[in-house]
């Protein structure tokens, strides 16, 4: 689940917030710049042929106009929001996948349903073919049988695809390289 993108880039955000926040705040603190140049010349006859300059430069403004602790609480407050929709997504995501294994087992469950629905089919038309060659049931209700046959296959055939929709939606949703584990916990 920690593999989506939507969800990285949200936590992504709340760091960087975390880190904006704390700019805020340490620029309260006293700033020490410094500098260094070393300068020379092609042999000028009115410059000295090299020197040094150096400078340290200090800032500080530990009032702000008191704004410092405004900034840190707006940067806070959207960090929180950030927070929440991060928490929204992962909820609305668990509902997904639950939904899509929920969707699986039902897959799962009408295949076996169809390979069923094949066995009796066909056992049915057995039947069928053995009272039609004793003379008891009409041409059109083997025909019935054998339609009734040729049907549960189709809908066997369906079920097996709808197992590989519903993996595919697994996969989809929940943003995994192995779906499986997902599925090892649904059981």
């Amino acid at each position: 689940m920690d593999q989506r993108s939507d969800l990285q880039a949200l936590d992504l955000a709340g760091e960087a917030l975390d880190r904006r926040r704390a700019a805020v705040k340490a620029s309260a603190l006293p700033r020490l710049d410094a500098s260094a140049a070393w300068s020379w010349t092609d042999g000028s006859p009115y410059s000295e042929d090299q020197w040094i300059e150096g400078g340290l430069m200090l800032s500080w403004t530990p009032f702000a106009a008191n704004t410092r602790a405004a900034q840190a609480a707006a940067v806070s407050a959207e960090r929180d929001a950030v927070a929440r929709d991060a928490l929204e997504a992962r909820r609305g995501l668990n509902t997904e996948i639950q939904s899509a294994l929920a969707a699986l087992a039902t897959a799962r469950d009408a295949v076996e349903v169809g390979r069923r629905g094949i066995e009796q089919a066909t056992e049915t038309l057995r039947v069928e073919r053995e009272r039609h060659a004793a003379g008891r049931s009409t041409t059109n209700d083997l025909l019935d049988a054998e339609a009734a046959l040729r049907e549960q296959r189709t809908l066997f055939e369906i079920a097996k695809l709808e197992v590989v929709s519903a993996w595919v939606e697994l996969w989809l949703v929940s943003g995994s390289d192995d779906p499986e584990e997902l599925v090892a916990g649904m059981g």
